[in-house]
């Protein structure tokens, strides 16, 4: 997804037979299309934590634990956007208010997910 594959021939210098060599280079380009709906999932997240916990004493696990769920669940919501050719500005707030709510979402996705697929398989 994010790599490129590449096979190149090298021949060893003194020696008859040649060798095989894989060389994987990174496609920034593919990498990057995932980035902006994670970090403005991310914001989500930092606004829902900052909004339930400003009263408590800071946690850096439950921070960056809801950052990583956020960002993943942004991403998936971006796609599913995408899919279904939304413009980008619902796209944006759907990515954000999936990372406010992305525990939430989360196991929404879950739940529709494995009801789809009992139906599929009967």
């Amino acid at each position: 997804m994010g790599m490129i594959c590449h096979q190149q021939r090298m021949t060893s210098i003194g020696r008859k037979n040649s060798m095989t060599k894989f060389v994987v280079k990174l496609d920034t380009t593919r990498m990057m299309i995932g980035l902006p709906p994670a970090l403005i999932a991310m914001s989500g997240s930092v606004v829902r934590f900052v909004r339930l916990h400003r009263r408590e004493r800071f946690s850096w696990g439950e921070f960056a634990s809801g950052m990583i769920v956020s960002g993943f669940v942004g991403v998936v919501a971006s796609c599913l956007c995408r899919g279904l050719g939304l413009s980008i500005w619902m796209e944006s707030a759907v990515v954000a208010m999936s990372g406010y709510s992305a525990g939430q979402m989360l196991d929404f996705g879950q739940g529709a997910l494995l009801k789809w697929l009992e139906r599929r398989v009967r």
